[in-house]
């Protein structure tokens, strides 16, 4: 009888262990695929100035209100202790995101990159401005009034040359003789740059809600092929026809929808509705295609 019972015992934990690693597994899983997401996400945020604190905050916010409309009463308040076990926050942290302002604002000192704070510093403290309130020319070194002066009141403890190769390489600043200055803030590429990464966001955002919506109407919409190369000159070869059939399918779905139903141009403003197609042309190594096309 007792030997049973330590087998049982034994059976038990064995089941046990074994459950527990294909938990472990999945999580281990979830978080290396998190992983490689966030790391093209960051690929992108950085260049415009986008800091791991200010997108702490943005994703703190959205997880407090993503776990606010699944722990909303019958009544419409929000269960702000479900909230705080869905998020592991506190619940006074809770309380207190629901309540503030949602919008964040994105020049906030604490949130810039160092070169922000320096150029927002450069724009707006008085000992930085000339007698018209524009930005001065700065030499590289001084007490006052000096390059190396502007970073150690703005960036902390950095040291200047880092920050001015940086600024260099955004066409932030501009070298005039022994000083330095800004440059034209139009010619930055920065505001290009922002733009291209809001319009891929954009697409991103709608292909996700796409993919996410509840209903098998809405989320039958996503179509996708994975097709394999034989080599690197075949999937070349592949991407530039794929390519030149997208382009031709979007101008040819653009015209047969377009132009039977443009409305009059006095009504044009009206149009509250929009649909939106991508086509994405990607090119991946062989074991991110599953078998399944």
């Amino acid at each position: 009888m007792k030997c049973s019972k330590a087998s049982s015992a034994l059976n038990a934990r064995d089941r046990s262990d074994r459950s527990q690693a294909r938990v472990d597994g999945a999580d281990s899983q979830l978080a290396f695929t998190l992983q490689r997401l966030l790391l093209l996400l960051a690929q992108q945020l950085i260049p415009i100035g986008v800091t791991p604190s200010y997108f702490e905050s943005l994703a703190t916010h959205a997880f407090v209100r993503a776990a606010a409309q699944i722990s909303r009463c019958r009544n419409g308040r929000v269960n702000s202790s479900r909230v705080a076990v869905l998020t592991s926050l506190r619940r006074a942290e809770v309380k207190r995101l629901l309540t503030a302002n949602l919008h964040l604002e994105a020049d906030s000192l604490n949130r810039q990159p160092r070169t922000q704070r320096v150029l927002a510093g450069w724009r707006t403290d008085p000992r930085y401005l000339d007698r018209s309130g524009a930005p001065r020319r700065l030499p590289m070194q001084g007490r006052s009034r000096s390059f190396a002066s502007l970073v150690k009141t703005f960036a902390g403890d950095v040291p200047p040359r880092a920050v001015l190769d940086e600024l260099r390489r955004l066409r932030a600043v501009r070298d005039s003789g022994n000083c330095v200055e800004l440059a034209n803030e139009r010619t930055s590429p920065r505001r290009r740059l922002v733009r291209s990464i809001q319009g891929l966001m954009e697409i991103l955002l709608g292909d996700l809600q796409a993919a996410t919506q509840g209903s098998t109407e809405s989320s039958a919409h996503l179509r996708r092929i994975a097709l394999k190369a034989a080599d690197l000159i075949d999937l070349k070869v592949m991407q530039e026809r794929a390519s030149i059939g997208a382009d031709e399918f979007l101008e040819g779905l653009r015209h047969s929808l377009e132009l039977p139903t443009v409305p009059t141009r006095r009504n044009k403003r009206k149009m509250k509705h929009q649909l939106v197609v991508t086509i994405l042309v990607a090119a991946r190594p062989a074991k991110h295609l599953s078998g399944k096309p």
